[in-house]
């Protein structure tokens, strides 16, 4: 908030008769930096207000400096105190500066933006108080070279009026004890009013604690942030919401308060310029206050040494490692000496992710975990020399072969010559997935399992790789015609294939894996085909399979809870009438919203919304084009799942009309550190209401099962109460 003016000579006349018990050294000098100029006339002076935050003077004082000269603020002359200047300059924003006065911190820059302004009004309920105050976060969403910050700005009557930078940004409106209200991509032109359309004040939940710092430090220089935990896949805006991420400042006692929180999981850390805390995860439940069961204790950035056995990867050369932290972005890179150690200076407390490195193969990569006055953390790397051959049937196949897959944490890349032997090394024997892509074939990363066995006996274990010789090939059309590099998708055997058209719209897989194979085709502009399945074998030659694109209708949704929008929450949608429905995971953009392509003549859609801190919801929705509403909740129970033996095949489990694919379920399971197991399953945190299980039988397929067919002696039912359990006793043929 700006400060008010004083009367310049009677504050400067106050200053020069204050006697300070702190060492003095002179004072501060403050200069100014007008960013964007020309836009703006130029100020010919600027007034600057100063006032205590921990010192033994009290008073606000002014000052009237000019731009185009250094400004000296002689109040600001004892060490060891901390202030909070304001620059007020006609036509211009520049944000209050915190400083603490030093001997050697004596000069500041001001930077100057021009400046527009920011309306608007709350609308608050009639039996709650009035705000006082709108905190508006915001941060920078066009140039980099605009500022980020947040600004106070006081309410009359609900209505709120402040100096605002120009520039285009997203912005957090807050009033203590309420919902953020957040808005994207606005745009402040300078000298112009942004009216922003009336917003009500919505009921949050709080979150308290305490933050322990070394001695010596101040609690009440802590910062805290409250970032939600979304999943693991990255969504529109997401650096938006991270930009506007709940922070609030511990106080001199080192207690902390969170106020107007949506519900959700949040992962809360603690930090200053020079110290952090761990990270800390916290379930916020719909209005109620959560409270830390312990401080968040800050600790200074550490050394992390790693050892490296062998010390030189098996060419001699060195290794390189690199740390990674799990908020994404790389700490640390650095090559491993030849003794084999590397050092990551200033690390701070928490969870990172450790790789090391050859060439462009990842021989390592592991979780790692930062403590204070950490041990040497050490790596071993038992090198196995490898060499074989790879055949595509019966003939040798030059081909680029990835131990441990394309885009494993751990993957060795090895090629293949035109004779098809290889030879190389590997960090470990044992099972490896092996992706085969070859440029002399149609082959397009069939995975392989391969086991890698090194005989007492033997300079290298022996391995040989054998793709089958099967083929299958086709063409996609629309309307009759052929469509040029449109996108073939091929399942089988739990291996995902991808491959664009040709010119003339001609599709082919070679050496793909035995069993079941699923065909589909997508084209830009919303097409899409049916899935055609065919059975292959190791000697299968298929030809002459057309994939008709049609246009496919898209599912327009907005995830939400009673806290608002859900930024980042997983979501699966497919058609309901889809007897094999393809479909993948995506993420709510920063507003909740979400869209997905179904299959053609999709009239009804399943969606299941999977996001943490919520109960698994899943919703039969029709297809029509409108925005849909998603509603998720927190108060969920469990459903467990008892087999008499473990059935061949995945149960059914029907929920609202939709069905709750296994694939689903696996993943839902292990985002929250669990298991599924085929013997029993216990699924946890799923909405309340009625669910039907049943195990497909070779009378009554799964298909049938899920397109509303119920055999008494295959199915099962119950309804899931609100933090209760549901156990099921699921017949088993």
């Amino acid at each position: 908030m700006l400060l008010s003016p004083l009367n310049v000579r009677t504050a400067l006349a106050l200053a020069l008769t204050l006697v300070f018990s702190s060492p003095a050294f002179g004072g501060v000098t403050i200069r100014f930096r007008v960013q964007d100029a020309g836009r703006t006339p130029l100020p010919q002076s600027i007034p600057v207000f100063v006032l205590p935050v921990l010192s033994q003077q009290k008073g606000e004082t002014s000052y009237v400096c000019s731009l185009a000269m250094s400004c000296e603020l002689p109040r600001l002359n004892a060490a060891g105190e901390t202030w909070r200047v304001a620059a007020v300059a006609p036509g211009y924003w520049s944000a209050d500066r915190i400083i603490e006065t030093s001997a050697e911190n004596r000069s500041f820059v001001f930077d100057l933006y021009p400046a527009s302004r920011i309306q608007g009004q709350v609308i608050a309920d009639v039996h709650d108080s009035h705000p006082n105050s709108i905190a508006i976060a915001f941060s920078s969403a066009g140039s980099e070279t605009m500022p980020s910050g947040e600004i106070t700005c006081p309410t009359r009557d609900n209505e709120f009026d402040c100096v605002f930078p120009a520039g285009v940004y997203d912005v957090k409106l807050k009033s203590r004890g309420y919902l953020p209200h957040y808005l994207w991509g606005l745009e402040f032109k300078a000298g112009a009013v942004r009216s922003i359309t009336p917003f009500p004040l919505v009921k949050g939940a709080a979150l308290t604690g305490y933050v322990r710092v070394p001695r010596g430090k101040r609690p009440d220089s802590v910062k805290l942030t409250a970032r939600p935990e979304a999943g693991d896949i990255p969504y529109v805006g997401e650096s938006r919401i991270k930009a506007l991420a709940l922070a609030v400042n511990a106080n001199e006692k080192g207690f902390f308060e969170f106020d107007g929180i949506p519900p959700g999981i949040y992962v809360v850390d603690a930090a200053t310029t020079d110290l952090a805390s761990e990270p800390t995860r916290v379930k916020i439940i719909e209005g109620a206050e959560a409270e830390l069961a312990s401080p968040l204790v800050l600790m200074t950035p550490e050394p992390v040494t790693v050892n490296v056995t062998p010390a030189v990867d098996p060419t001699g050369q060195q290794w390189r490692a690199r740390l990674t932290s799990t908020r994404g972005g790389t700490v640390g890179a650095a090559r491993v000496t030849e003794a084999g150690v590397v050092t990551f200076n200033r690390i701070l407390p928490g969870e990172y992710r450790l790789s090391i490195l050859s060439g462009d193969s990842t021989w390592y990569g592991d979780a790692i975990k930062v403590t204070p006055a950490m041990p040497i953390t050490h790596v071993e790397l038992p090198v196995v020399p490898i060499h074989g051959s790879v055949h595509l049937g019966e003939r040798p196949l030059a081909a680029s072969l990835a131990f441990g897959g394309l885009h494993g944490s751990v993957s060795v890349p090895i090629r293949s010559a035109a004779d098809g032997s290889y030879s190389g090394f590997l960090p470990h024997d044992g099972e490896w997935t092996v992706d085969v892509t070859s440029e002399a074939a149609d082959i397009h990363g069939t995975s392989v399992e391969a086991k890698v066995h090194r005989r007492d006996t033997e300079e290298a274990a022996l391995v040989d790789i054998a793709l089958s010789g099967n083929v299958i090939s086709g063409s996609v059309i629309l309307n009759g015609s052929p469509v040029p590099n449109a996108l073939v998708h091929a399942q089988s055997g739990g291996s995902s294939l991808h491959v664009n058209a040709d010119e003339g719209g001609n599709f082919r897989f070679e050496g793909l894996r035995t069993g079941s194979l699923e065909l589909r085709a997508e084209h830009h502009g919303g097409y899409m085909s049916d899935v055609v399945t065919r059975e292959i074998d190791a000697d299968s030659k298929i030809g002459e399979v057309v994939l008709e694109l049609k246009r496919s209708p898209y599912i327009n949704g907005r995830v939400i809870s009673d806290g608002g929008p859900v930024p980042g929450a997983i979501v699966y949608a497919f058609s309901l009438s889809d007897p094999q429905p393809v479909f993948a995971p995506v993420a709510t953009a920063a507003d909740g919203s979400f869209r997905i392509r179904l299959a053609p003549g999709a009239q009804t859609a399943g969606v299941v919304v999977a996001t943490m801190g919520f109960a698994l919801h899943a919703a039969s929705i029709a297809v029509t084009g409108d925005i849909v509403a998603v509603p998720v909740h927190q108060d969920g129970g469990r459903l467990i799942l008892n087999f008499p033996k473990v059935p061949p095949d995945p149960p059914v489990i029907m929920h609202n009309g939709v069905p709750l694919f296994f694939e689903i379920l696996v993943s839902w399971a292990a985002r929250q550190g669990q298991q599924i197991r085929r013997d029993r399953s216990v699924i946890t945190n799923v909405e309340q209401g009625a669910y039907t299980v049943c195990t497909p039988t070779s009378r009554v397929g799964a298909g049938a099962l899920r397109s509303g067919q119920q055999p008494a002696d295959q199915c099962v039912s119950g309804f899931v109460a609100a933090g209760a359990d549901l156990a099921l006793s699921v017949p088993v043929e």
